[in-house]
């Protein structure tokens, strides 16, 4: 089946400001965030071919940490182009809370423009003329964040905001290549009736492969740099 079978879609498809969310969110101190290193390349490869990038970078600022994402892939026969996924994400993490998530993202024609921030009973999030409330506890897919795997809420897609019927599966410890190298990683599956989606965190628990089946069969698979 040819590269249009192949998707990154979920299954369906302002910030508040320093001293509101103060007053909004618990003052418990949240849990620490992984320690992460100033930036994390990945590869991104389809039927042994290489096929785009993300490019990962974080900041502290004061007690938060702020995470940048740029994905672009493109897969193209003849020079023409048969399938194209472009997203800039930024997130804002109090240990293990976001704060607040924006994202555009342009799924092969299919774009969205979210807008995710917390509020007292949950999140408040936007695309376009569209609004919603995503419930207390939902964590959103960033698989960058541990918190994916091991928070109890649920997952909500990171792209369009939709709230997932989704599970995580722990699988195990496994040796997988990453780094130009071999490494032991622990392996999660994310079981989803749209699609499967497996994940691997090194002992640091930073994210050192992806992988994400299409609708064809294909996996594209993340590969830490």
């Amino acid at each position: 089946m040819g590269a249009r079978g192949w998707s990154l879609r979920g299954p369906a498809a302002g910030v508040l400001g320093a001293a509101l969310l103060a007053a909004a969110l618990p003052q418990a101190r949240p849990a620490a965030a992984p320690a992460m290193p100033p930036t994390l390349d990945y590869d991104i490869v389809r039927r042994g071919e290489v096929i785009g990038h993300q490019h990962i970078t974080f900041r502290s600022e004061a007690d938060k940490t702020l995470m940048h994402s740029q994905i672009d892939i493109k897969v193209s026969m003849l020079l023409v182009t048969l399938f194209h996924y472009e997203q800039t994400r930024d997130e804002t993490w109090a240990g293990d809370r976001l704060v607040s998530l924006t994202a555009k993202t342009d799924d092969d024609g299919q774009k969205c423009d979210l807008r995710v921030s917390a509020t007292a009973s949950g999140f408040e999030a936007s695309s376009g003329k569209e609004s919603w409330a995503i419930p207390s506890g939902a964590i959103p897919l960033s698989y960058w964040h541990i918190s994916m795997v091991s928070g109890a809420g649920p997952l909500f897609d990171s792209a369009c905001g939709k709230v997932m019927s989704a599970k995580v599966v722990k699988v195990g410890d496994e040796t997988v290549p990453a780094r130009r190298d071999q490494v032991t990683a622990t392996h999660y599956r994310i079981e989803d009736p749209a699609r499967q989606r497996d994940v691997w965190y090194d002992a640091n628990q930073v994210l050192v492969r992806t992988s994400v089946v299409g609708k064809d069969g294909s996996a594209a698979i993340w590969i830490l740099k």
